[in-house]
């Protein structure tokens, strides 16, 4: 059986959970959980995923393979870039602890958390995406199977939770209740930071504000309003909210040449959008393709 660097619970009932010979056995509901793929435990209790969940993890695990290509291709490396650093410039300021990072999917943050020399642990309800990861090899990063709306961990864990594009493919139940497991398994004064669609994305589109993409994967966006009120339902009181991905929303336009634009401009933009942000006042509303938000857990 693989180590266990930090402890678990059955996400069902929170109950800590018996190490049996090739299993995890919950005492109190009786659930059992082995190990995954990329050979660490699969913590996802079964037979919970909605439809709109079911769509998600078959479409990440049918495109884990090519998803750091795609994205890359799509968005461009400059942009992928800046999007870690915002992660990181919301991170400054952590109690003592690890961090865990929610829909870790094949580590495109998972590598940058790195830099902060804490332990990670990187969770994913794609096996698929997991065992590209486990491949990278990536030192003092833990790999767990676990759903974002009901979490293997037991109360106040975490310094920081990390989730780059997870509440915006989850139904409105299931990201309600992941906001309150992320509220539970933060330490007080730890630090909630997750990305968003911004809802202009999909009014430059034309397009609904939520609805399934051409793959199945489910997606929902925000206005600057409805994200705070996400997070307040999670229990998060003074949430701080940013825009991000100004430029990119030229791909986003129905305007002839904007995407090209973008692309050809991508090193540029990106660096300037990267040098202003820190300096935008927090809560600012503008069109964007994304909102980046930071949320601290009160005492």
């Amino acid at each position: 059986m693989p180590a266990l660097p930090i402890e678990v619970v059955c996400p069902s009932c929170h109950s800590v959970l018996i190490v049996d010979a090739k299993e995890l056995i919950c005492p109190r509901c009786q659930k059992s959980y082995g190990v995954g793929s990329w050979g660490g435990y699969d913590l996802v209790p079964p037979g919970t995923l909605d439809r709109d969940g079911a769509l998600e993890k078959s479409g990440r695990d049918r495109e884990a393979a090519s998803y750091e290509s795609q994205q890359r291709k799509q968005k461009t490396p400059f942009f992928l870039k800046l999007e870690r650093t915002l992660v990181l410039r919301s991170l400054r300021e952590l109690p003592a602890g690890a961090i865990l990072e929610v829909g870790c999917g094949t580590g495109q943050t998972t590598i940058a958390l790195q830099r902060l020399h804490r332990a990670v642990v990187a969770s994913d309800f794609s096996p698929q995406s997991l065992e590209i990861l486990a491949e990278k090899g990536i030192p003092d990063v833990t790999l767990i199977g676990a759903d974002a709306s009901a979490l293997p961990f037991p109360d106040c864990s975490f310094a920081a939770i990390v989730a780059v594009g997870v509440v915006g493919h989850m139904p409105a139940p299931a990201r309600e209740r992941a906001l309150r497991e992320f509220h539970r398994c933060l330490v007080p004064s730890g630090v909630l930071v997750l990305t968003a669609f911004n809802a202009a994305r999909f009014r430059a589109e034309g397009t609904a504000a939520s609805g399934h993409f051409g793959s199945g994967i489910p997606y929902h966006s925000w206005d600057a309003n409805g994200l705070r009120a996400l997070a307040h339902a999670g229990g998060f009181e003074t949430p701080m909210l940013r825009p991000y991905g100004v430029f990119l929303l030229l791909q986003h336009l129905r305007v002839r040449g904007s995407w090209s634009i973008y692309r050809l401009g991508s090193p540029v933009l990106n660096a300037i959008e990267g040098w202003v942000h820190p300096l935008l006042p927090p809560n600012l509303s503008f069109p964007s393709v994304y909102w980046i938000m930071s949320a601290r857990k009160t005492a």
